[in-house]
């Protein structure tokens, strides 16, 4: 009996230990770590960070969850994942219009005042912006160009004359309005700078608006304003006129009769665009 009651005990001990040294070597490359910050205006933000080779970041305010993203890989040129998973804030600073705003080499976050389309009153929002998302931060968050103008982190397009740096590219307004309204990111944008050597071509009904918006605009051909050609699965799915100035986007699926107005507006979740079919043409689901 002393014999078999060793042996299990041996056994037991054998797939413990076992077990402990499959867990010390999942945990031997990252490490989870937490911070809670409260703000001046007695906001708690909690942030949950992984590092290692597969980072994550989990962001809360309030109890409310803002942020959740594990897919740093897919966006590894943007960070060195040895150095920018800290809980480190770098810069933080408030204003009338920012009620807190803290810096990590990760990403942004911060609490903006907002009136919502329709509404008078005021009120207040969460974002964190992760620094792969910079770009498109303007046309998706709400008041992100105050927080990126002040610490520099857009490329921002600088008027010559005035010196006053502004941020109307089109190439990722396009981006946030195609990721929006489809829920994807599975395609490519390419710009078009001539619909008919594009294979685009004139004599096609469906594709008069858009050669209408070419010529009358200049499109390709300025700054202001440009045509894409959107990509799913390597195929050509659709075409995207931008005005980004003036939040100005048309779309047409290939498969339409003809291009349909892009609406937006501010809601507390920030910016959202809504696609308005005509002619019985309806969204594609390609999520």
């Amino acid at each position: 009996m002393k014999r078999i009651l060793a042996l299990m005990l041996a056994l037991i001990m054998l797939f413990g230990f076992t077990g402990c040294a499959e867990e010390s070597g999942d945990e031997a490359t990252k490490s989870i770590i937490t911070k809670t910050i409260t703000a001046s205006n007695g906001d708690k933000i909690k942030i949950k960070l992984t590092d290692g080779d597969s980072p994550s970041v989990l962001v809360t305010v309030n109890d409310k969850e803002i942020c959740s993203f594990d897919n740093f890989a897919k966006y590894k040129d943007a960070y060195d994942f040895d150095k920018d998973f800290t809980l480190n804030a770098t810069k933080e600073y408030s204003d009338t219009q920012i009620l807190w705003a803290y810096k990590f080499d990760w990403g942004v976050i911060y609490s903006t005042k907002y009136t919502l389309t329709g509404e008078e009153t005021e009120a207040t929002i969460t974002y964190a912006a992760l620094k792969h998302d910079y770009d498109k931060s303007y046309f998706n968050k709400i008041n992100f160009e105050d927080v990126a103008q002040k610490w520099d982190l857009v490329d921002f397009e600088i008027i010559p004359e005035t010196g006053k740096k502004i941020f109307w590219e089109n190439y990722p307004a396009a981006q946030a309005v195609f990721e929006y309204i489809y829920k994807t990111e599975n395609y490519t944008i390419k710009e078009i700078d001539d619909l008919e050597k594009a294979g685009y071509s004139f004599s096609e009904k469906k594709y008069y608006y858009m050669h209408d918006l070419e010529f009358s605009s200049g499109a390709g051909l300025n700054d202001w304003q440009k045509i894409y050609e959107i990509s799913v699965d390597g195929k050509p799915f659709a075409l995207m006129f931008c005005q980004s100035y003036s939040w100005h986007y048309i779309l047409q699926e290939l498969d339409w009769k003809g291009p349909c107005p892009v609406s937006w507006k501010r809601t507390e979740n920030g910016m959202e665009y809504e696609a308005t079919t005509r002619n019985g043409d309806k969204l594609t689901d390609i999520s």
